[in-house]
């Protein structure tokens, strides 16, 4: 695994396919092309719906497992969907490809999903958090924190627990290096 799992390239990948050759198939090329992702394989749409959250990305063929519009919001991620039917796009999907489209328009369409991936991340941290981030990555301590923010040092001890479970992050160090690759923070600062 990557140390920083925000990397452009890191990302955690579920490919839902029937077809063990198909699945094998995208298996390759994403490994190929993107070898920090972790990458899942299923057959099972269900376990799918219900495991969504775990990842970063899904692709899953369409034409065997026919998500409805309901499915495809649930799963609230960049899907990448496999269709005979191109034409007919979900509102809630990002890519639609032909199941035979070949290695390089499936590398295009992963690397075209992977900037809305970022700032959804982004996008989860609330203001105040992505305040604190800010200061974390300029090295302060939760106790200076909680001084220029009026607030108890809990307080910032828990919105940094929170921002760390939502960016999937483990350290200050790994957060400084979000905010400066994101351009949160100018490292030059």
């Amino acid at each position: 695994m990557c140390l920083f799992r925000l990397n452009l390239n890191s990302l955690k990948v579920l490919i839902v396919e029937n077809n063990p050759i198909y699945r094998y198939g995208l298996v390759s090329i994403l490994q190929h092309e993107f070898p920090a992702f972790e990458i899942e394989q299923s057959d099972d749409k269900n376990a799918m719906l219900k495991n969504c959250k775990h990842y970063e990305m899904i692709i899953i063929n369409q034409d065997q497992f026919a998500l409805s519009e309901t499915e495809i919001k649930r799963i609230e991620k960049n899907a990448l969907l496999l269709s005979s039917d191109t034409g007919k796009k979900p509102s809630h999907c990002c890519k639609v490809l032909k199941p035979d489209c070949d290695c390089q328009n499936i590398v295009q369409s992963v690397k075209a999903l992977i900037p809305d991936i970022k700032q959804h991340q982004l996008e989860a941290l609330s203001d105040r958090e992505k305040e604190i981030l800010i200061f974390v990555a300029k090295g302060k301590t939760n106790k200076e924190i909680a001084e220029i923010l009026y607030l108890s040092p809990h307080t910032i001890h828990t919105h940094r627990k929170n921002i760390l479970r939502k960016l999937d992050l483990r350290s200050a160090a790994e957060l400084t290096i979000y905010a400066i690759r994101e351009g949160i923070m100018d490292w030059k600062r």
